[in-house]
């Protein structure tokens, strides 16, 4: 069980949880109905405060994963071709530059002819922003006539599946983040009804404390 997972509220909220169940578990029935009233009460909160766990323990895997993902990137090897010999490498980047655009992208060092050479934009809104450059430079007419894909004799077909390609990752991302926002909707939705919930409970405490609440009184 690792406590960084949960939030300053979902802690205070298990602890008033806890106090109740210790409590109930202590407490004396006078009748059948006392006793399965009290054992639902128990079950009902215990049940509360494992979703919880297992809702903020996912949550926080997810936050690490994306965390690693970031944190790892220089260790993680990329296919890159060399723009000074052409040849195909499987490396790990030097570091992290800003170029053209203002857009970010990896530096390695070509095993062959130890050169240095930059690689793809290495996120996705600067690979979107890239490719959206390039097929406008290869699309727009010249004032001279044609245009840049037609006079380096890229065909309309190629032209046709760079743009494809480009919309495809586009439709990619847009999922990745519509999803993203969901979860992020989901997340603040429960940690609202866990303030709501601490509210609740801790009235219920203090009723508990102060003997004014029976059991099954909500």
């Amino acid at each position: 069980m690792n406590e960084e997972a949960y939030t300053d509220d979902e802690k205070e909220l298990f602890e008033i949880l806890e106090f109740l169940r210790e409590t109930y578990k202590n407490t004396p029935t006078n009748n059948d109905k006392e006793k399965k009233d009290l054992e639902e009460y128990i079950n009902m909160n215990q049940n509360l405060e494992d979703s919880l766990r297992r809702f903020a323990n996912v949550r926080y895997e997810r936050k690490i994963a994306k965390e690693n993902l970031y944190k790892n990137r220089f260790f993680e090897f990329y296919e890159e071709r060399c723009e000074h010999c052409k040849h195909l490498n499987n490396l790990q980047p030097l570091r992290e530059e800003i170029g053209n655009l203002e857009l970010t992208y990896y530096v390695f060092k070509c095993v062959n002819c130890n050169k240095e050479f930059n690689g793809l934009h290495n996120t996705d809104e600067g690979f979107i922003t890239w490719n959206d450059h390039i097929y406008k430079l290869m699309t727009e007419p010249h004032p001279d006539g044609g245009t840049l894909a037609h006079k380096a004799k890229i065909s309309p077909q190629e032209i046709k599946g760079m743009k494809q390609r480009i919309d495809d990752y586009k439709e990619t991302v847009r999922k990745e983040k519509e999803e993203d926002e969901v979860q992020r909707k989901n997340d603040e939705s429960v940690a609202e009804n866990v303030r709501n919930a601490i509210v609740t409970y801790t009235l219920e405490k203090h009723k508990l404390m102060s003997g004014n609440k029976t059991i099954g009184e909500s």
